[in-house]
């Protein structure tokens, strides 16, 4: 959100990260402004929204693993007898 605020400029980083502000702010815009920005948003941001949130925010891994998966990456990050502890 601070990053949102800092970079007012970047319209879809705005729109994203900071909705509260962003709408507060569009109020205020000038009517030319504010048909620009919902067509960019419409053209820029609707079109692909898991495209770009991806290229914000990185990659979201799936919130559902099965048990077994879950113990297997266990087992190949700790090996088959656990963490190994330093002294």
């Amino acid at each position: 959100m601070l990053l949102a605020q800092l970079c007012m400029a970047d319209i879809r980083q705005f729109f994203i990260c900071h909705k509260e502000l962003f709408y507060t702010t569009y109020t205020g815009w000038p009517e030319t402004k504010k048909d620009y920005v919902a067509r960019f948003l419409g053209r820029e941001y609707q079109v692909d929204k898991a495209g770009t949130r991806a290229a914000l925010f990185g990659h979201e891994a799936s919130m559902e693993m099965d048990t077994d998966q879950a113990k297997e990456d266990l087992i190949a990050r700790v090996g088959p007898w656990g963490a190994v502890r330093r002294c």
